[in-house]
């Protein structure tokens, strides 16, 4: 896996950069950029060059609106999702897509399709856009969880249980509600699995 954003902490504050390695080197040959069209050739030829090189042109603007949005929406996520990065994933608050497309004010399709495929790199290891998005769970405190942070607990229960005993999906349900944490069995069994 290749990561598209690295996140690195540096100072007092983290650091978000596009990966180089991926969104460096596209450029118009020089060849072609440095052709003088006033040179004596047909005008049709003349006509050509132009249209490819505003073609050129107008493609490298757009990839690099690209690269911008990407960026703008990467330093947007982390910001909002430092506590992961402070303290993993009970730091993790609930996040949509809508919400962020709202932060940065762009339509939430924009989002979706700049989070397709793509994967940050933190001092945590690397990870999806998605895992970025955690759904919201409400506790019995009144306040919210994500589905990261039960998923979590679920495999911490699950490493510390007698091999010889087993939990239940009930018994981990049980054990979630007594933390305040709204589960119900089925749900326990969709995150074992996943």
């Amino acid at each position: 896996i290749v990561p598209d954003v690295l996140v690195k902490f540096s100072g007092r504050a983290w650091h978000v950069h596009l990966n180089d390695q991926i969104y460096k080197g596209l450029s118009i040959n020089p060849y072609y950029a440095s052709l003088d069209l006033s040179q004596e050739m047909d005008k049709s030829t003349q006509q050509y060059l132009r249209q490819r090189m505003n073609e050129a042109n107008d493609l490298l603007r757009a990839v690099h609106r690209r690269h911008n949005t990407l960026l703008k929406l990467a330093v947007l996520l982390i910001r909002y999702q430092s506590g992961f990065l402070h303290v993993g994933t009970p730091g993790l608050k609930p996040l949509t897509m809508a919400a962020l497309a709202e932060q940065a004010g762009v339509h939430p399709s924009t989002v979706t399709r700049a989070a397709a495929g793509k994967y940050i790199q933190t001092p945590r290891g690397i990870y999806t856009w998605n895992f970025f998005f955690p759904q919201a769970l409400s506790t019995i405190h009144g306040k919210e969880t994500t589905d990261a942070y039960v998923r979590m607990r679920i495999g911490q229960m699950i490493a510390e249980e007698d091999p010889d005993q087993p939990l239940s999906d009930q018994n981990l349900a049980e054990k979630l509600q007594q933390e305040g944490i709204c589960i119900a069995r089925r749900t326990v069994a969709k995150y074992r699995t996943d």
